[in-house]
């Protein structure tokens, strides 16, 4: 099996069920709406997917970390989500961002040997479900089980809001 056909695959379809859902969400308040009080919310989400996409990215080529500036305080692990849109960045640039990070990852992807996917990961936190992967090419994997956990985050937001689910 060719790993990076494997890896564009699952990356890709984790992202389009996130794409379609954000597309449900028309009215600004939808943004940051949460189901419960202390669940993520859409806006959150897609922050942190894209951080995500560039730490996956960055554990390849270093040198194309690009974090703007406040979006891990607003968006990375342990932080909470806010109710008002104020809080944060523009949708619409949060958007992009979340569209260039997955471009520079497929671009890291595409460039990356098998010398590298073979790499021990390095040590991390224990309680982390990616310090279990045996090599950095798992690790990167992980990025579409960790799209699709937030995807069903979002999926509860859209019906919680009315939307009927994607089938």
């Amino acid at each position: 099996m060719d790993f990076k056909l494997h890896a564009r695959h699952l990356l890709g379809t984790a992202r389009q069920y996130t794409l379609k859902q954000l597309t449900q969400l028309v009215q600004p308040e939808h943004w940051v709406y949460r189901p419960t009080p202390t669940s993520n919310h859409a806006l959150w989400i897609m922050g942190h997917l894209a951080i995500a996409d560039n730490r996956f990215a960055t554990r390849f080529r270093e040198s194309t970390h690009l974090v703007p500036a406040g979006y891990e305080e607003l968006f990375w692990i342990g932080t909470e989500c806010h109710s008002s849109l104020l809080a944060y960045p523009p949708i619409e640039e949060v958007r992009a961002y979340l569209d260039e990070r997955r471009e520079n990852l497929q671009r890291v992807l595409d460039e990356v040997t098998d010398e590298e996917l073979a790499v021990p990961v390095p040590a991390m936190d224990p309680a982390s479900p990616m310090a279990t992967a045996p090599n950095l090419g798992q690790y990167l994997l992980y990025g579409a089980a960790h799209e699709m956990l937030h995807s069903g985050q979002l999926s509860v937001c859209c019906r919680g809001l009315g939307h009927p689910p994607l089938r």
